[in-house]
């Protein structure tokens, strides 16, 4: 088992969600899934054969045959920030979801502004938090 102790991990949240994955987290912490919100988390922790991950201030045991590396998200999930829509106009929103973009090799932000979802996609580098 890779020591992935203090890093970001990728692991498949919508699969877990569904209840689908359910023999690969700790039984005591099924309970957890539906707190996940977002794709990439910081692991903590070894117990046995699962790994720690960090769900605000809970943690959760997940096997380590269901995550991999990954790079720590600039955003994250309900952060606040501030950015410049594509008629160059700032405006202010809430980081909703990311991915990873493979070609980029860089993260895409979608952003919430008063209830709605921006068609555009956001990197990095054009988002400041607040």
């Amino acid at each position: 088992m890779e020591n992935l102790i203090g890093k970001w991990v990728a692991i498949p949240l919508t699969e877990l969600k569904d209840g689908n994955l359910n023999n690969y987290i700790h039984s005591d912490d099924i309970y957890l899934v539906q707190e996940l919100n977002q794709p990439v988390v910081e692991t903590t922790g070894i117990e046995g054969d699962f790994y720690k991950l960090k769900i605000g201030t809970k943690e959760i045991r997940i096997k380590s045959t269901i995550i991999q590396n990954a790079q720590k998200p600039e955003f994250l999930i309900n952060e606040n920030v501030k950015f410049k829509n594509s008629k160059d106009v700032i405006e202010f929103g809430i980081i909703k979801d990311f991915y990873w973009h493979v070609k980029d090799n860089k993260y895409i932000y979608k952003i919430e502004v008063n209830g709605k979802l921006k068609s555009n996609r956001y990197y990095a580098e054009n988002i400041e938090l607040i």
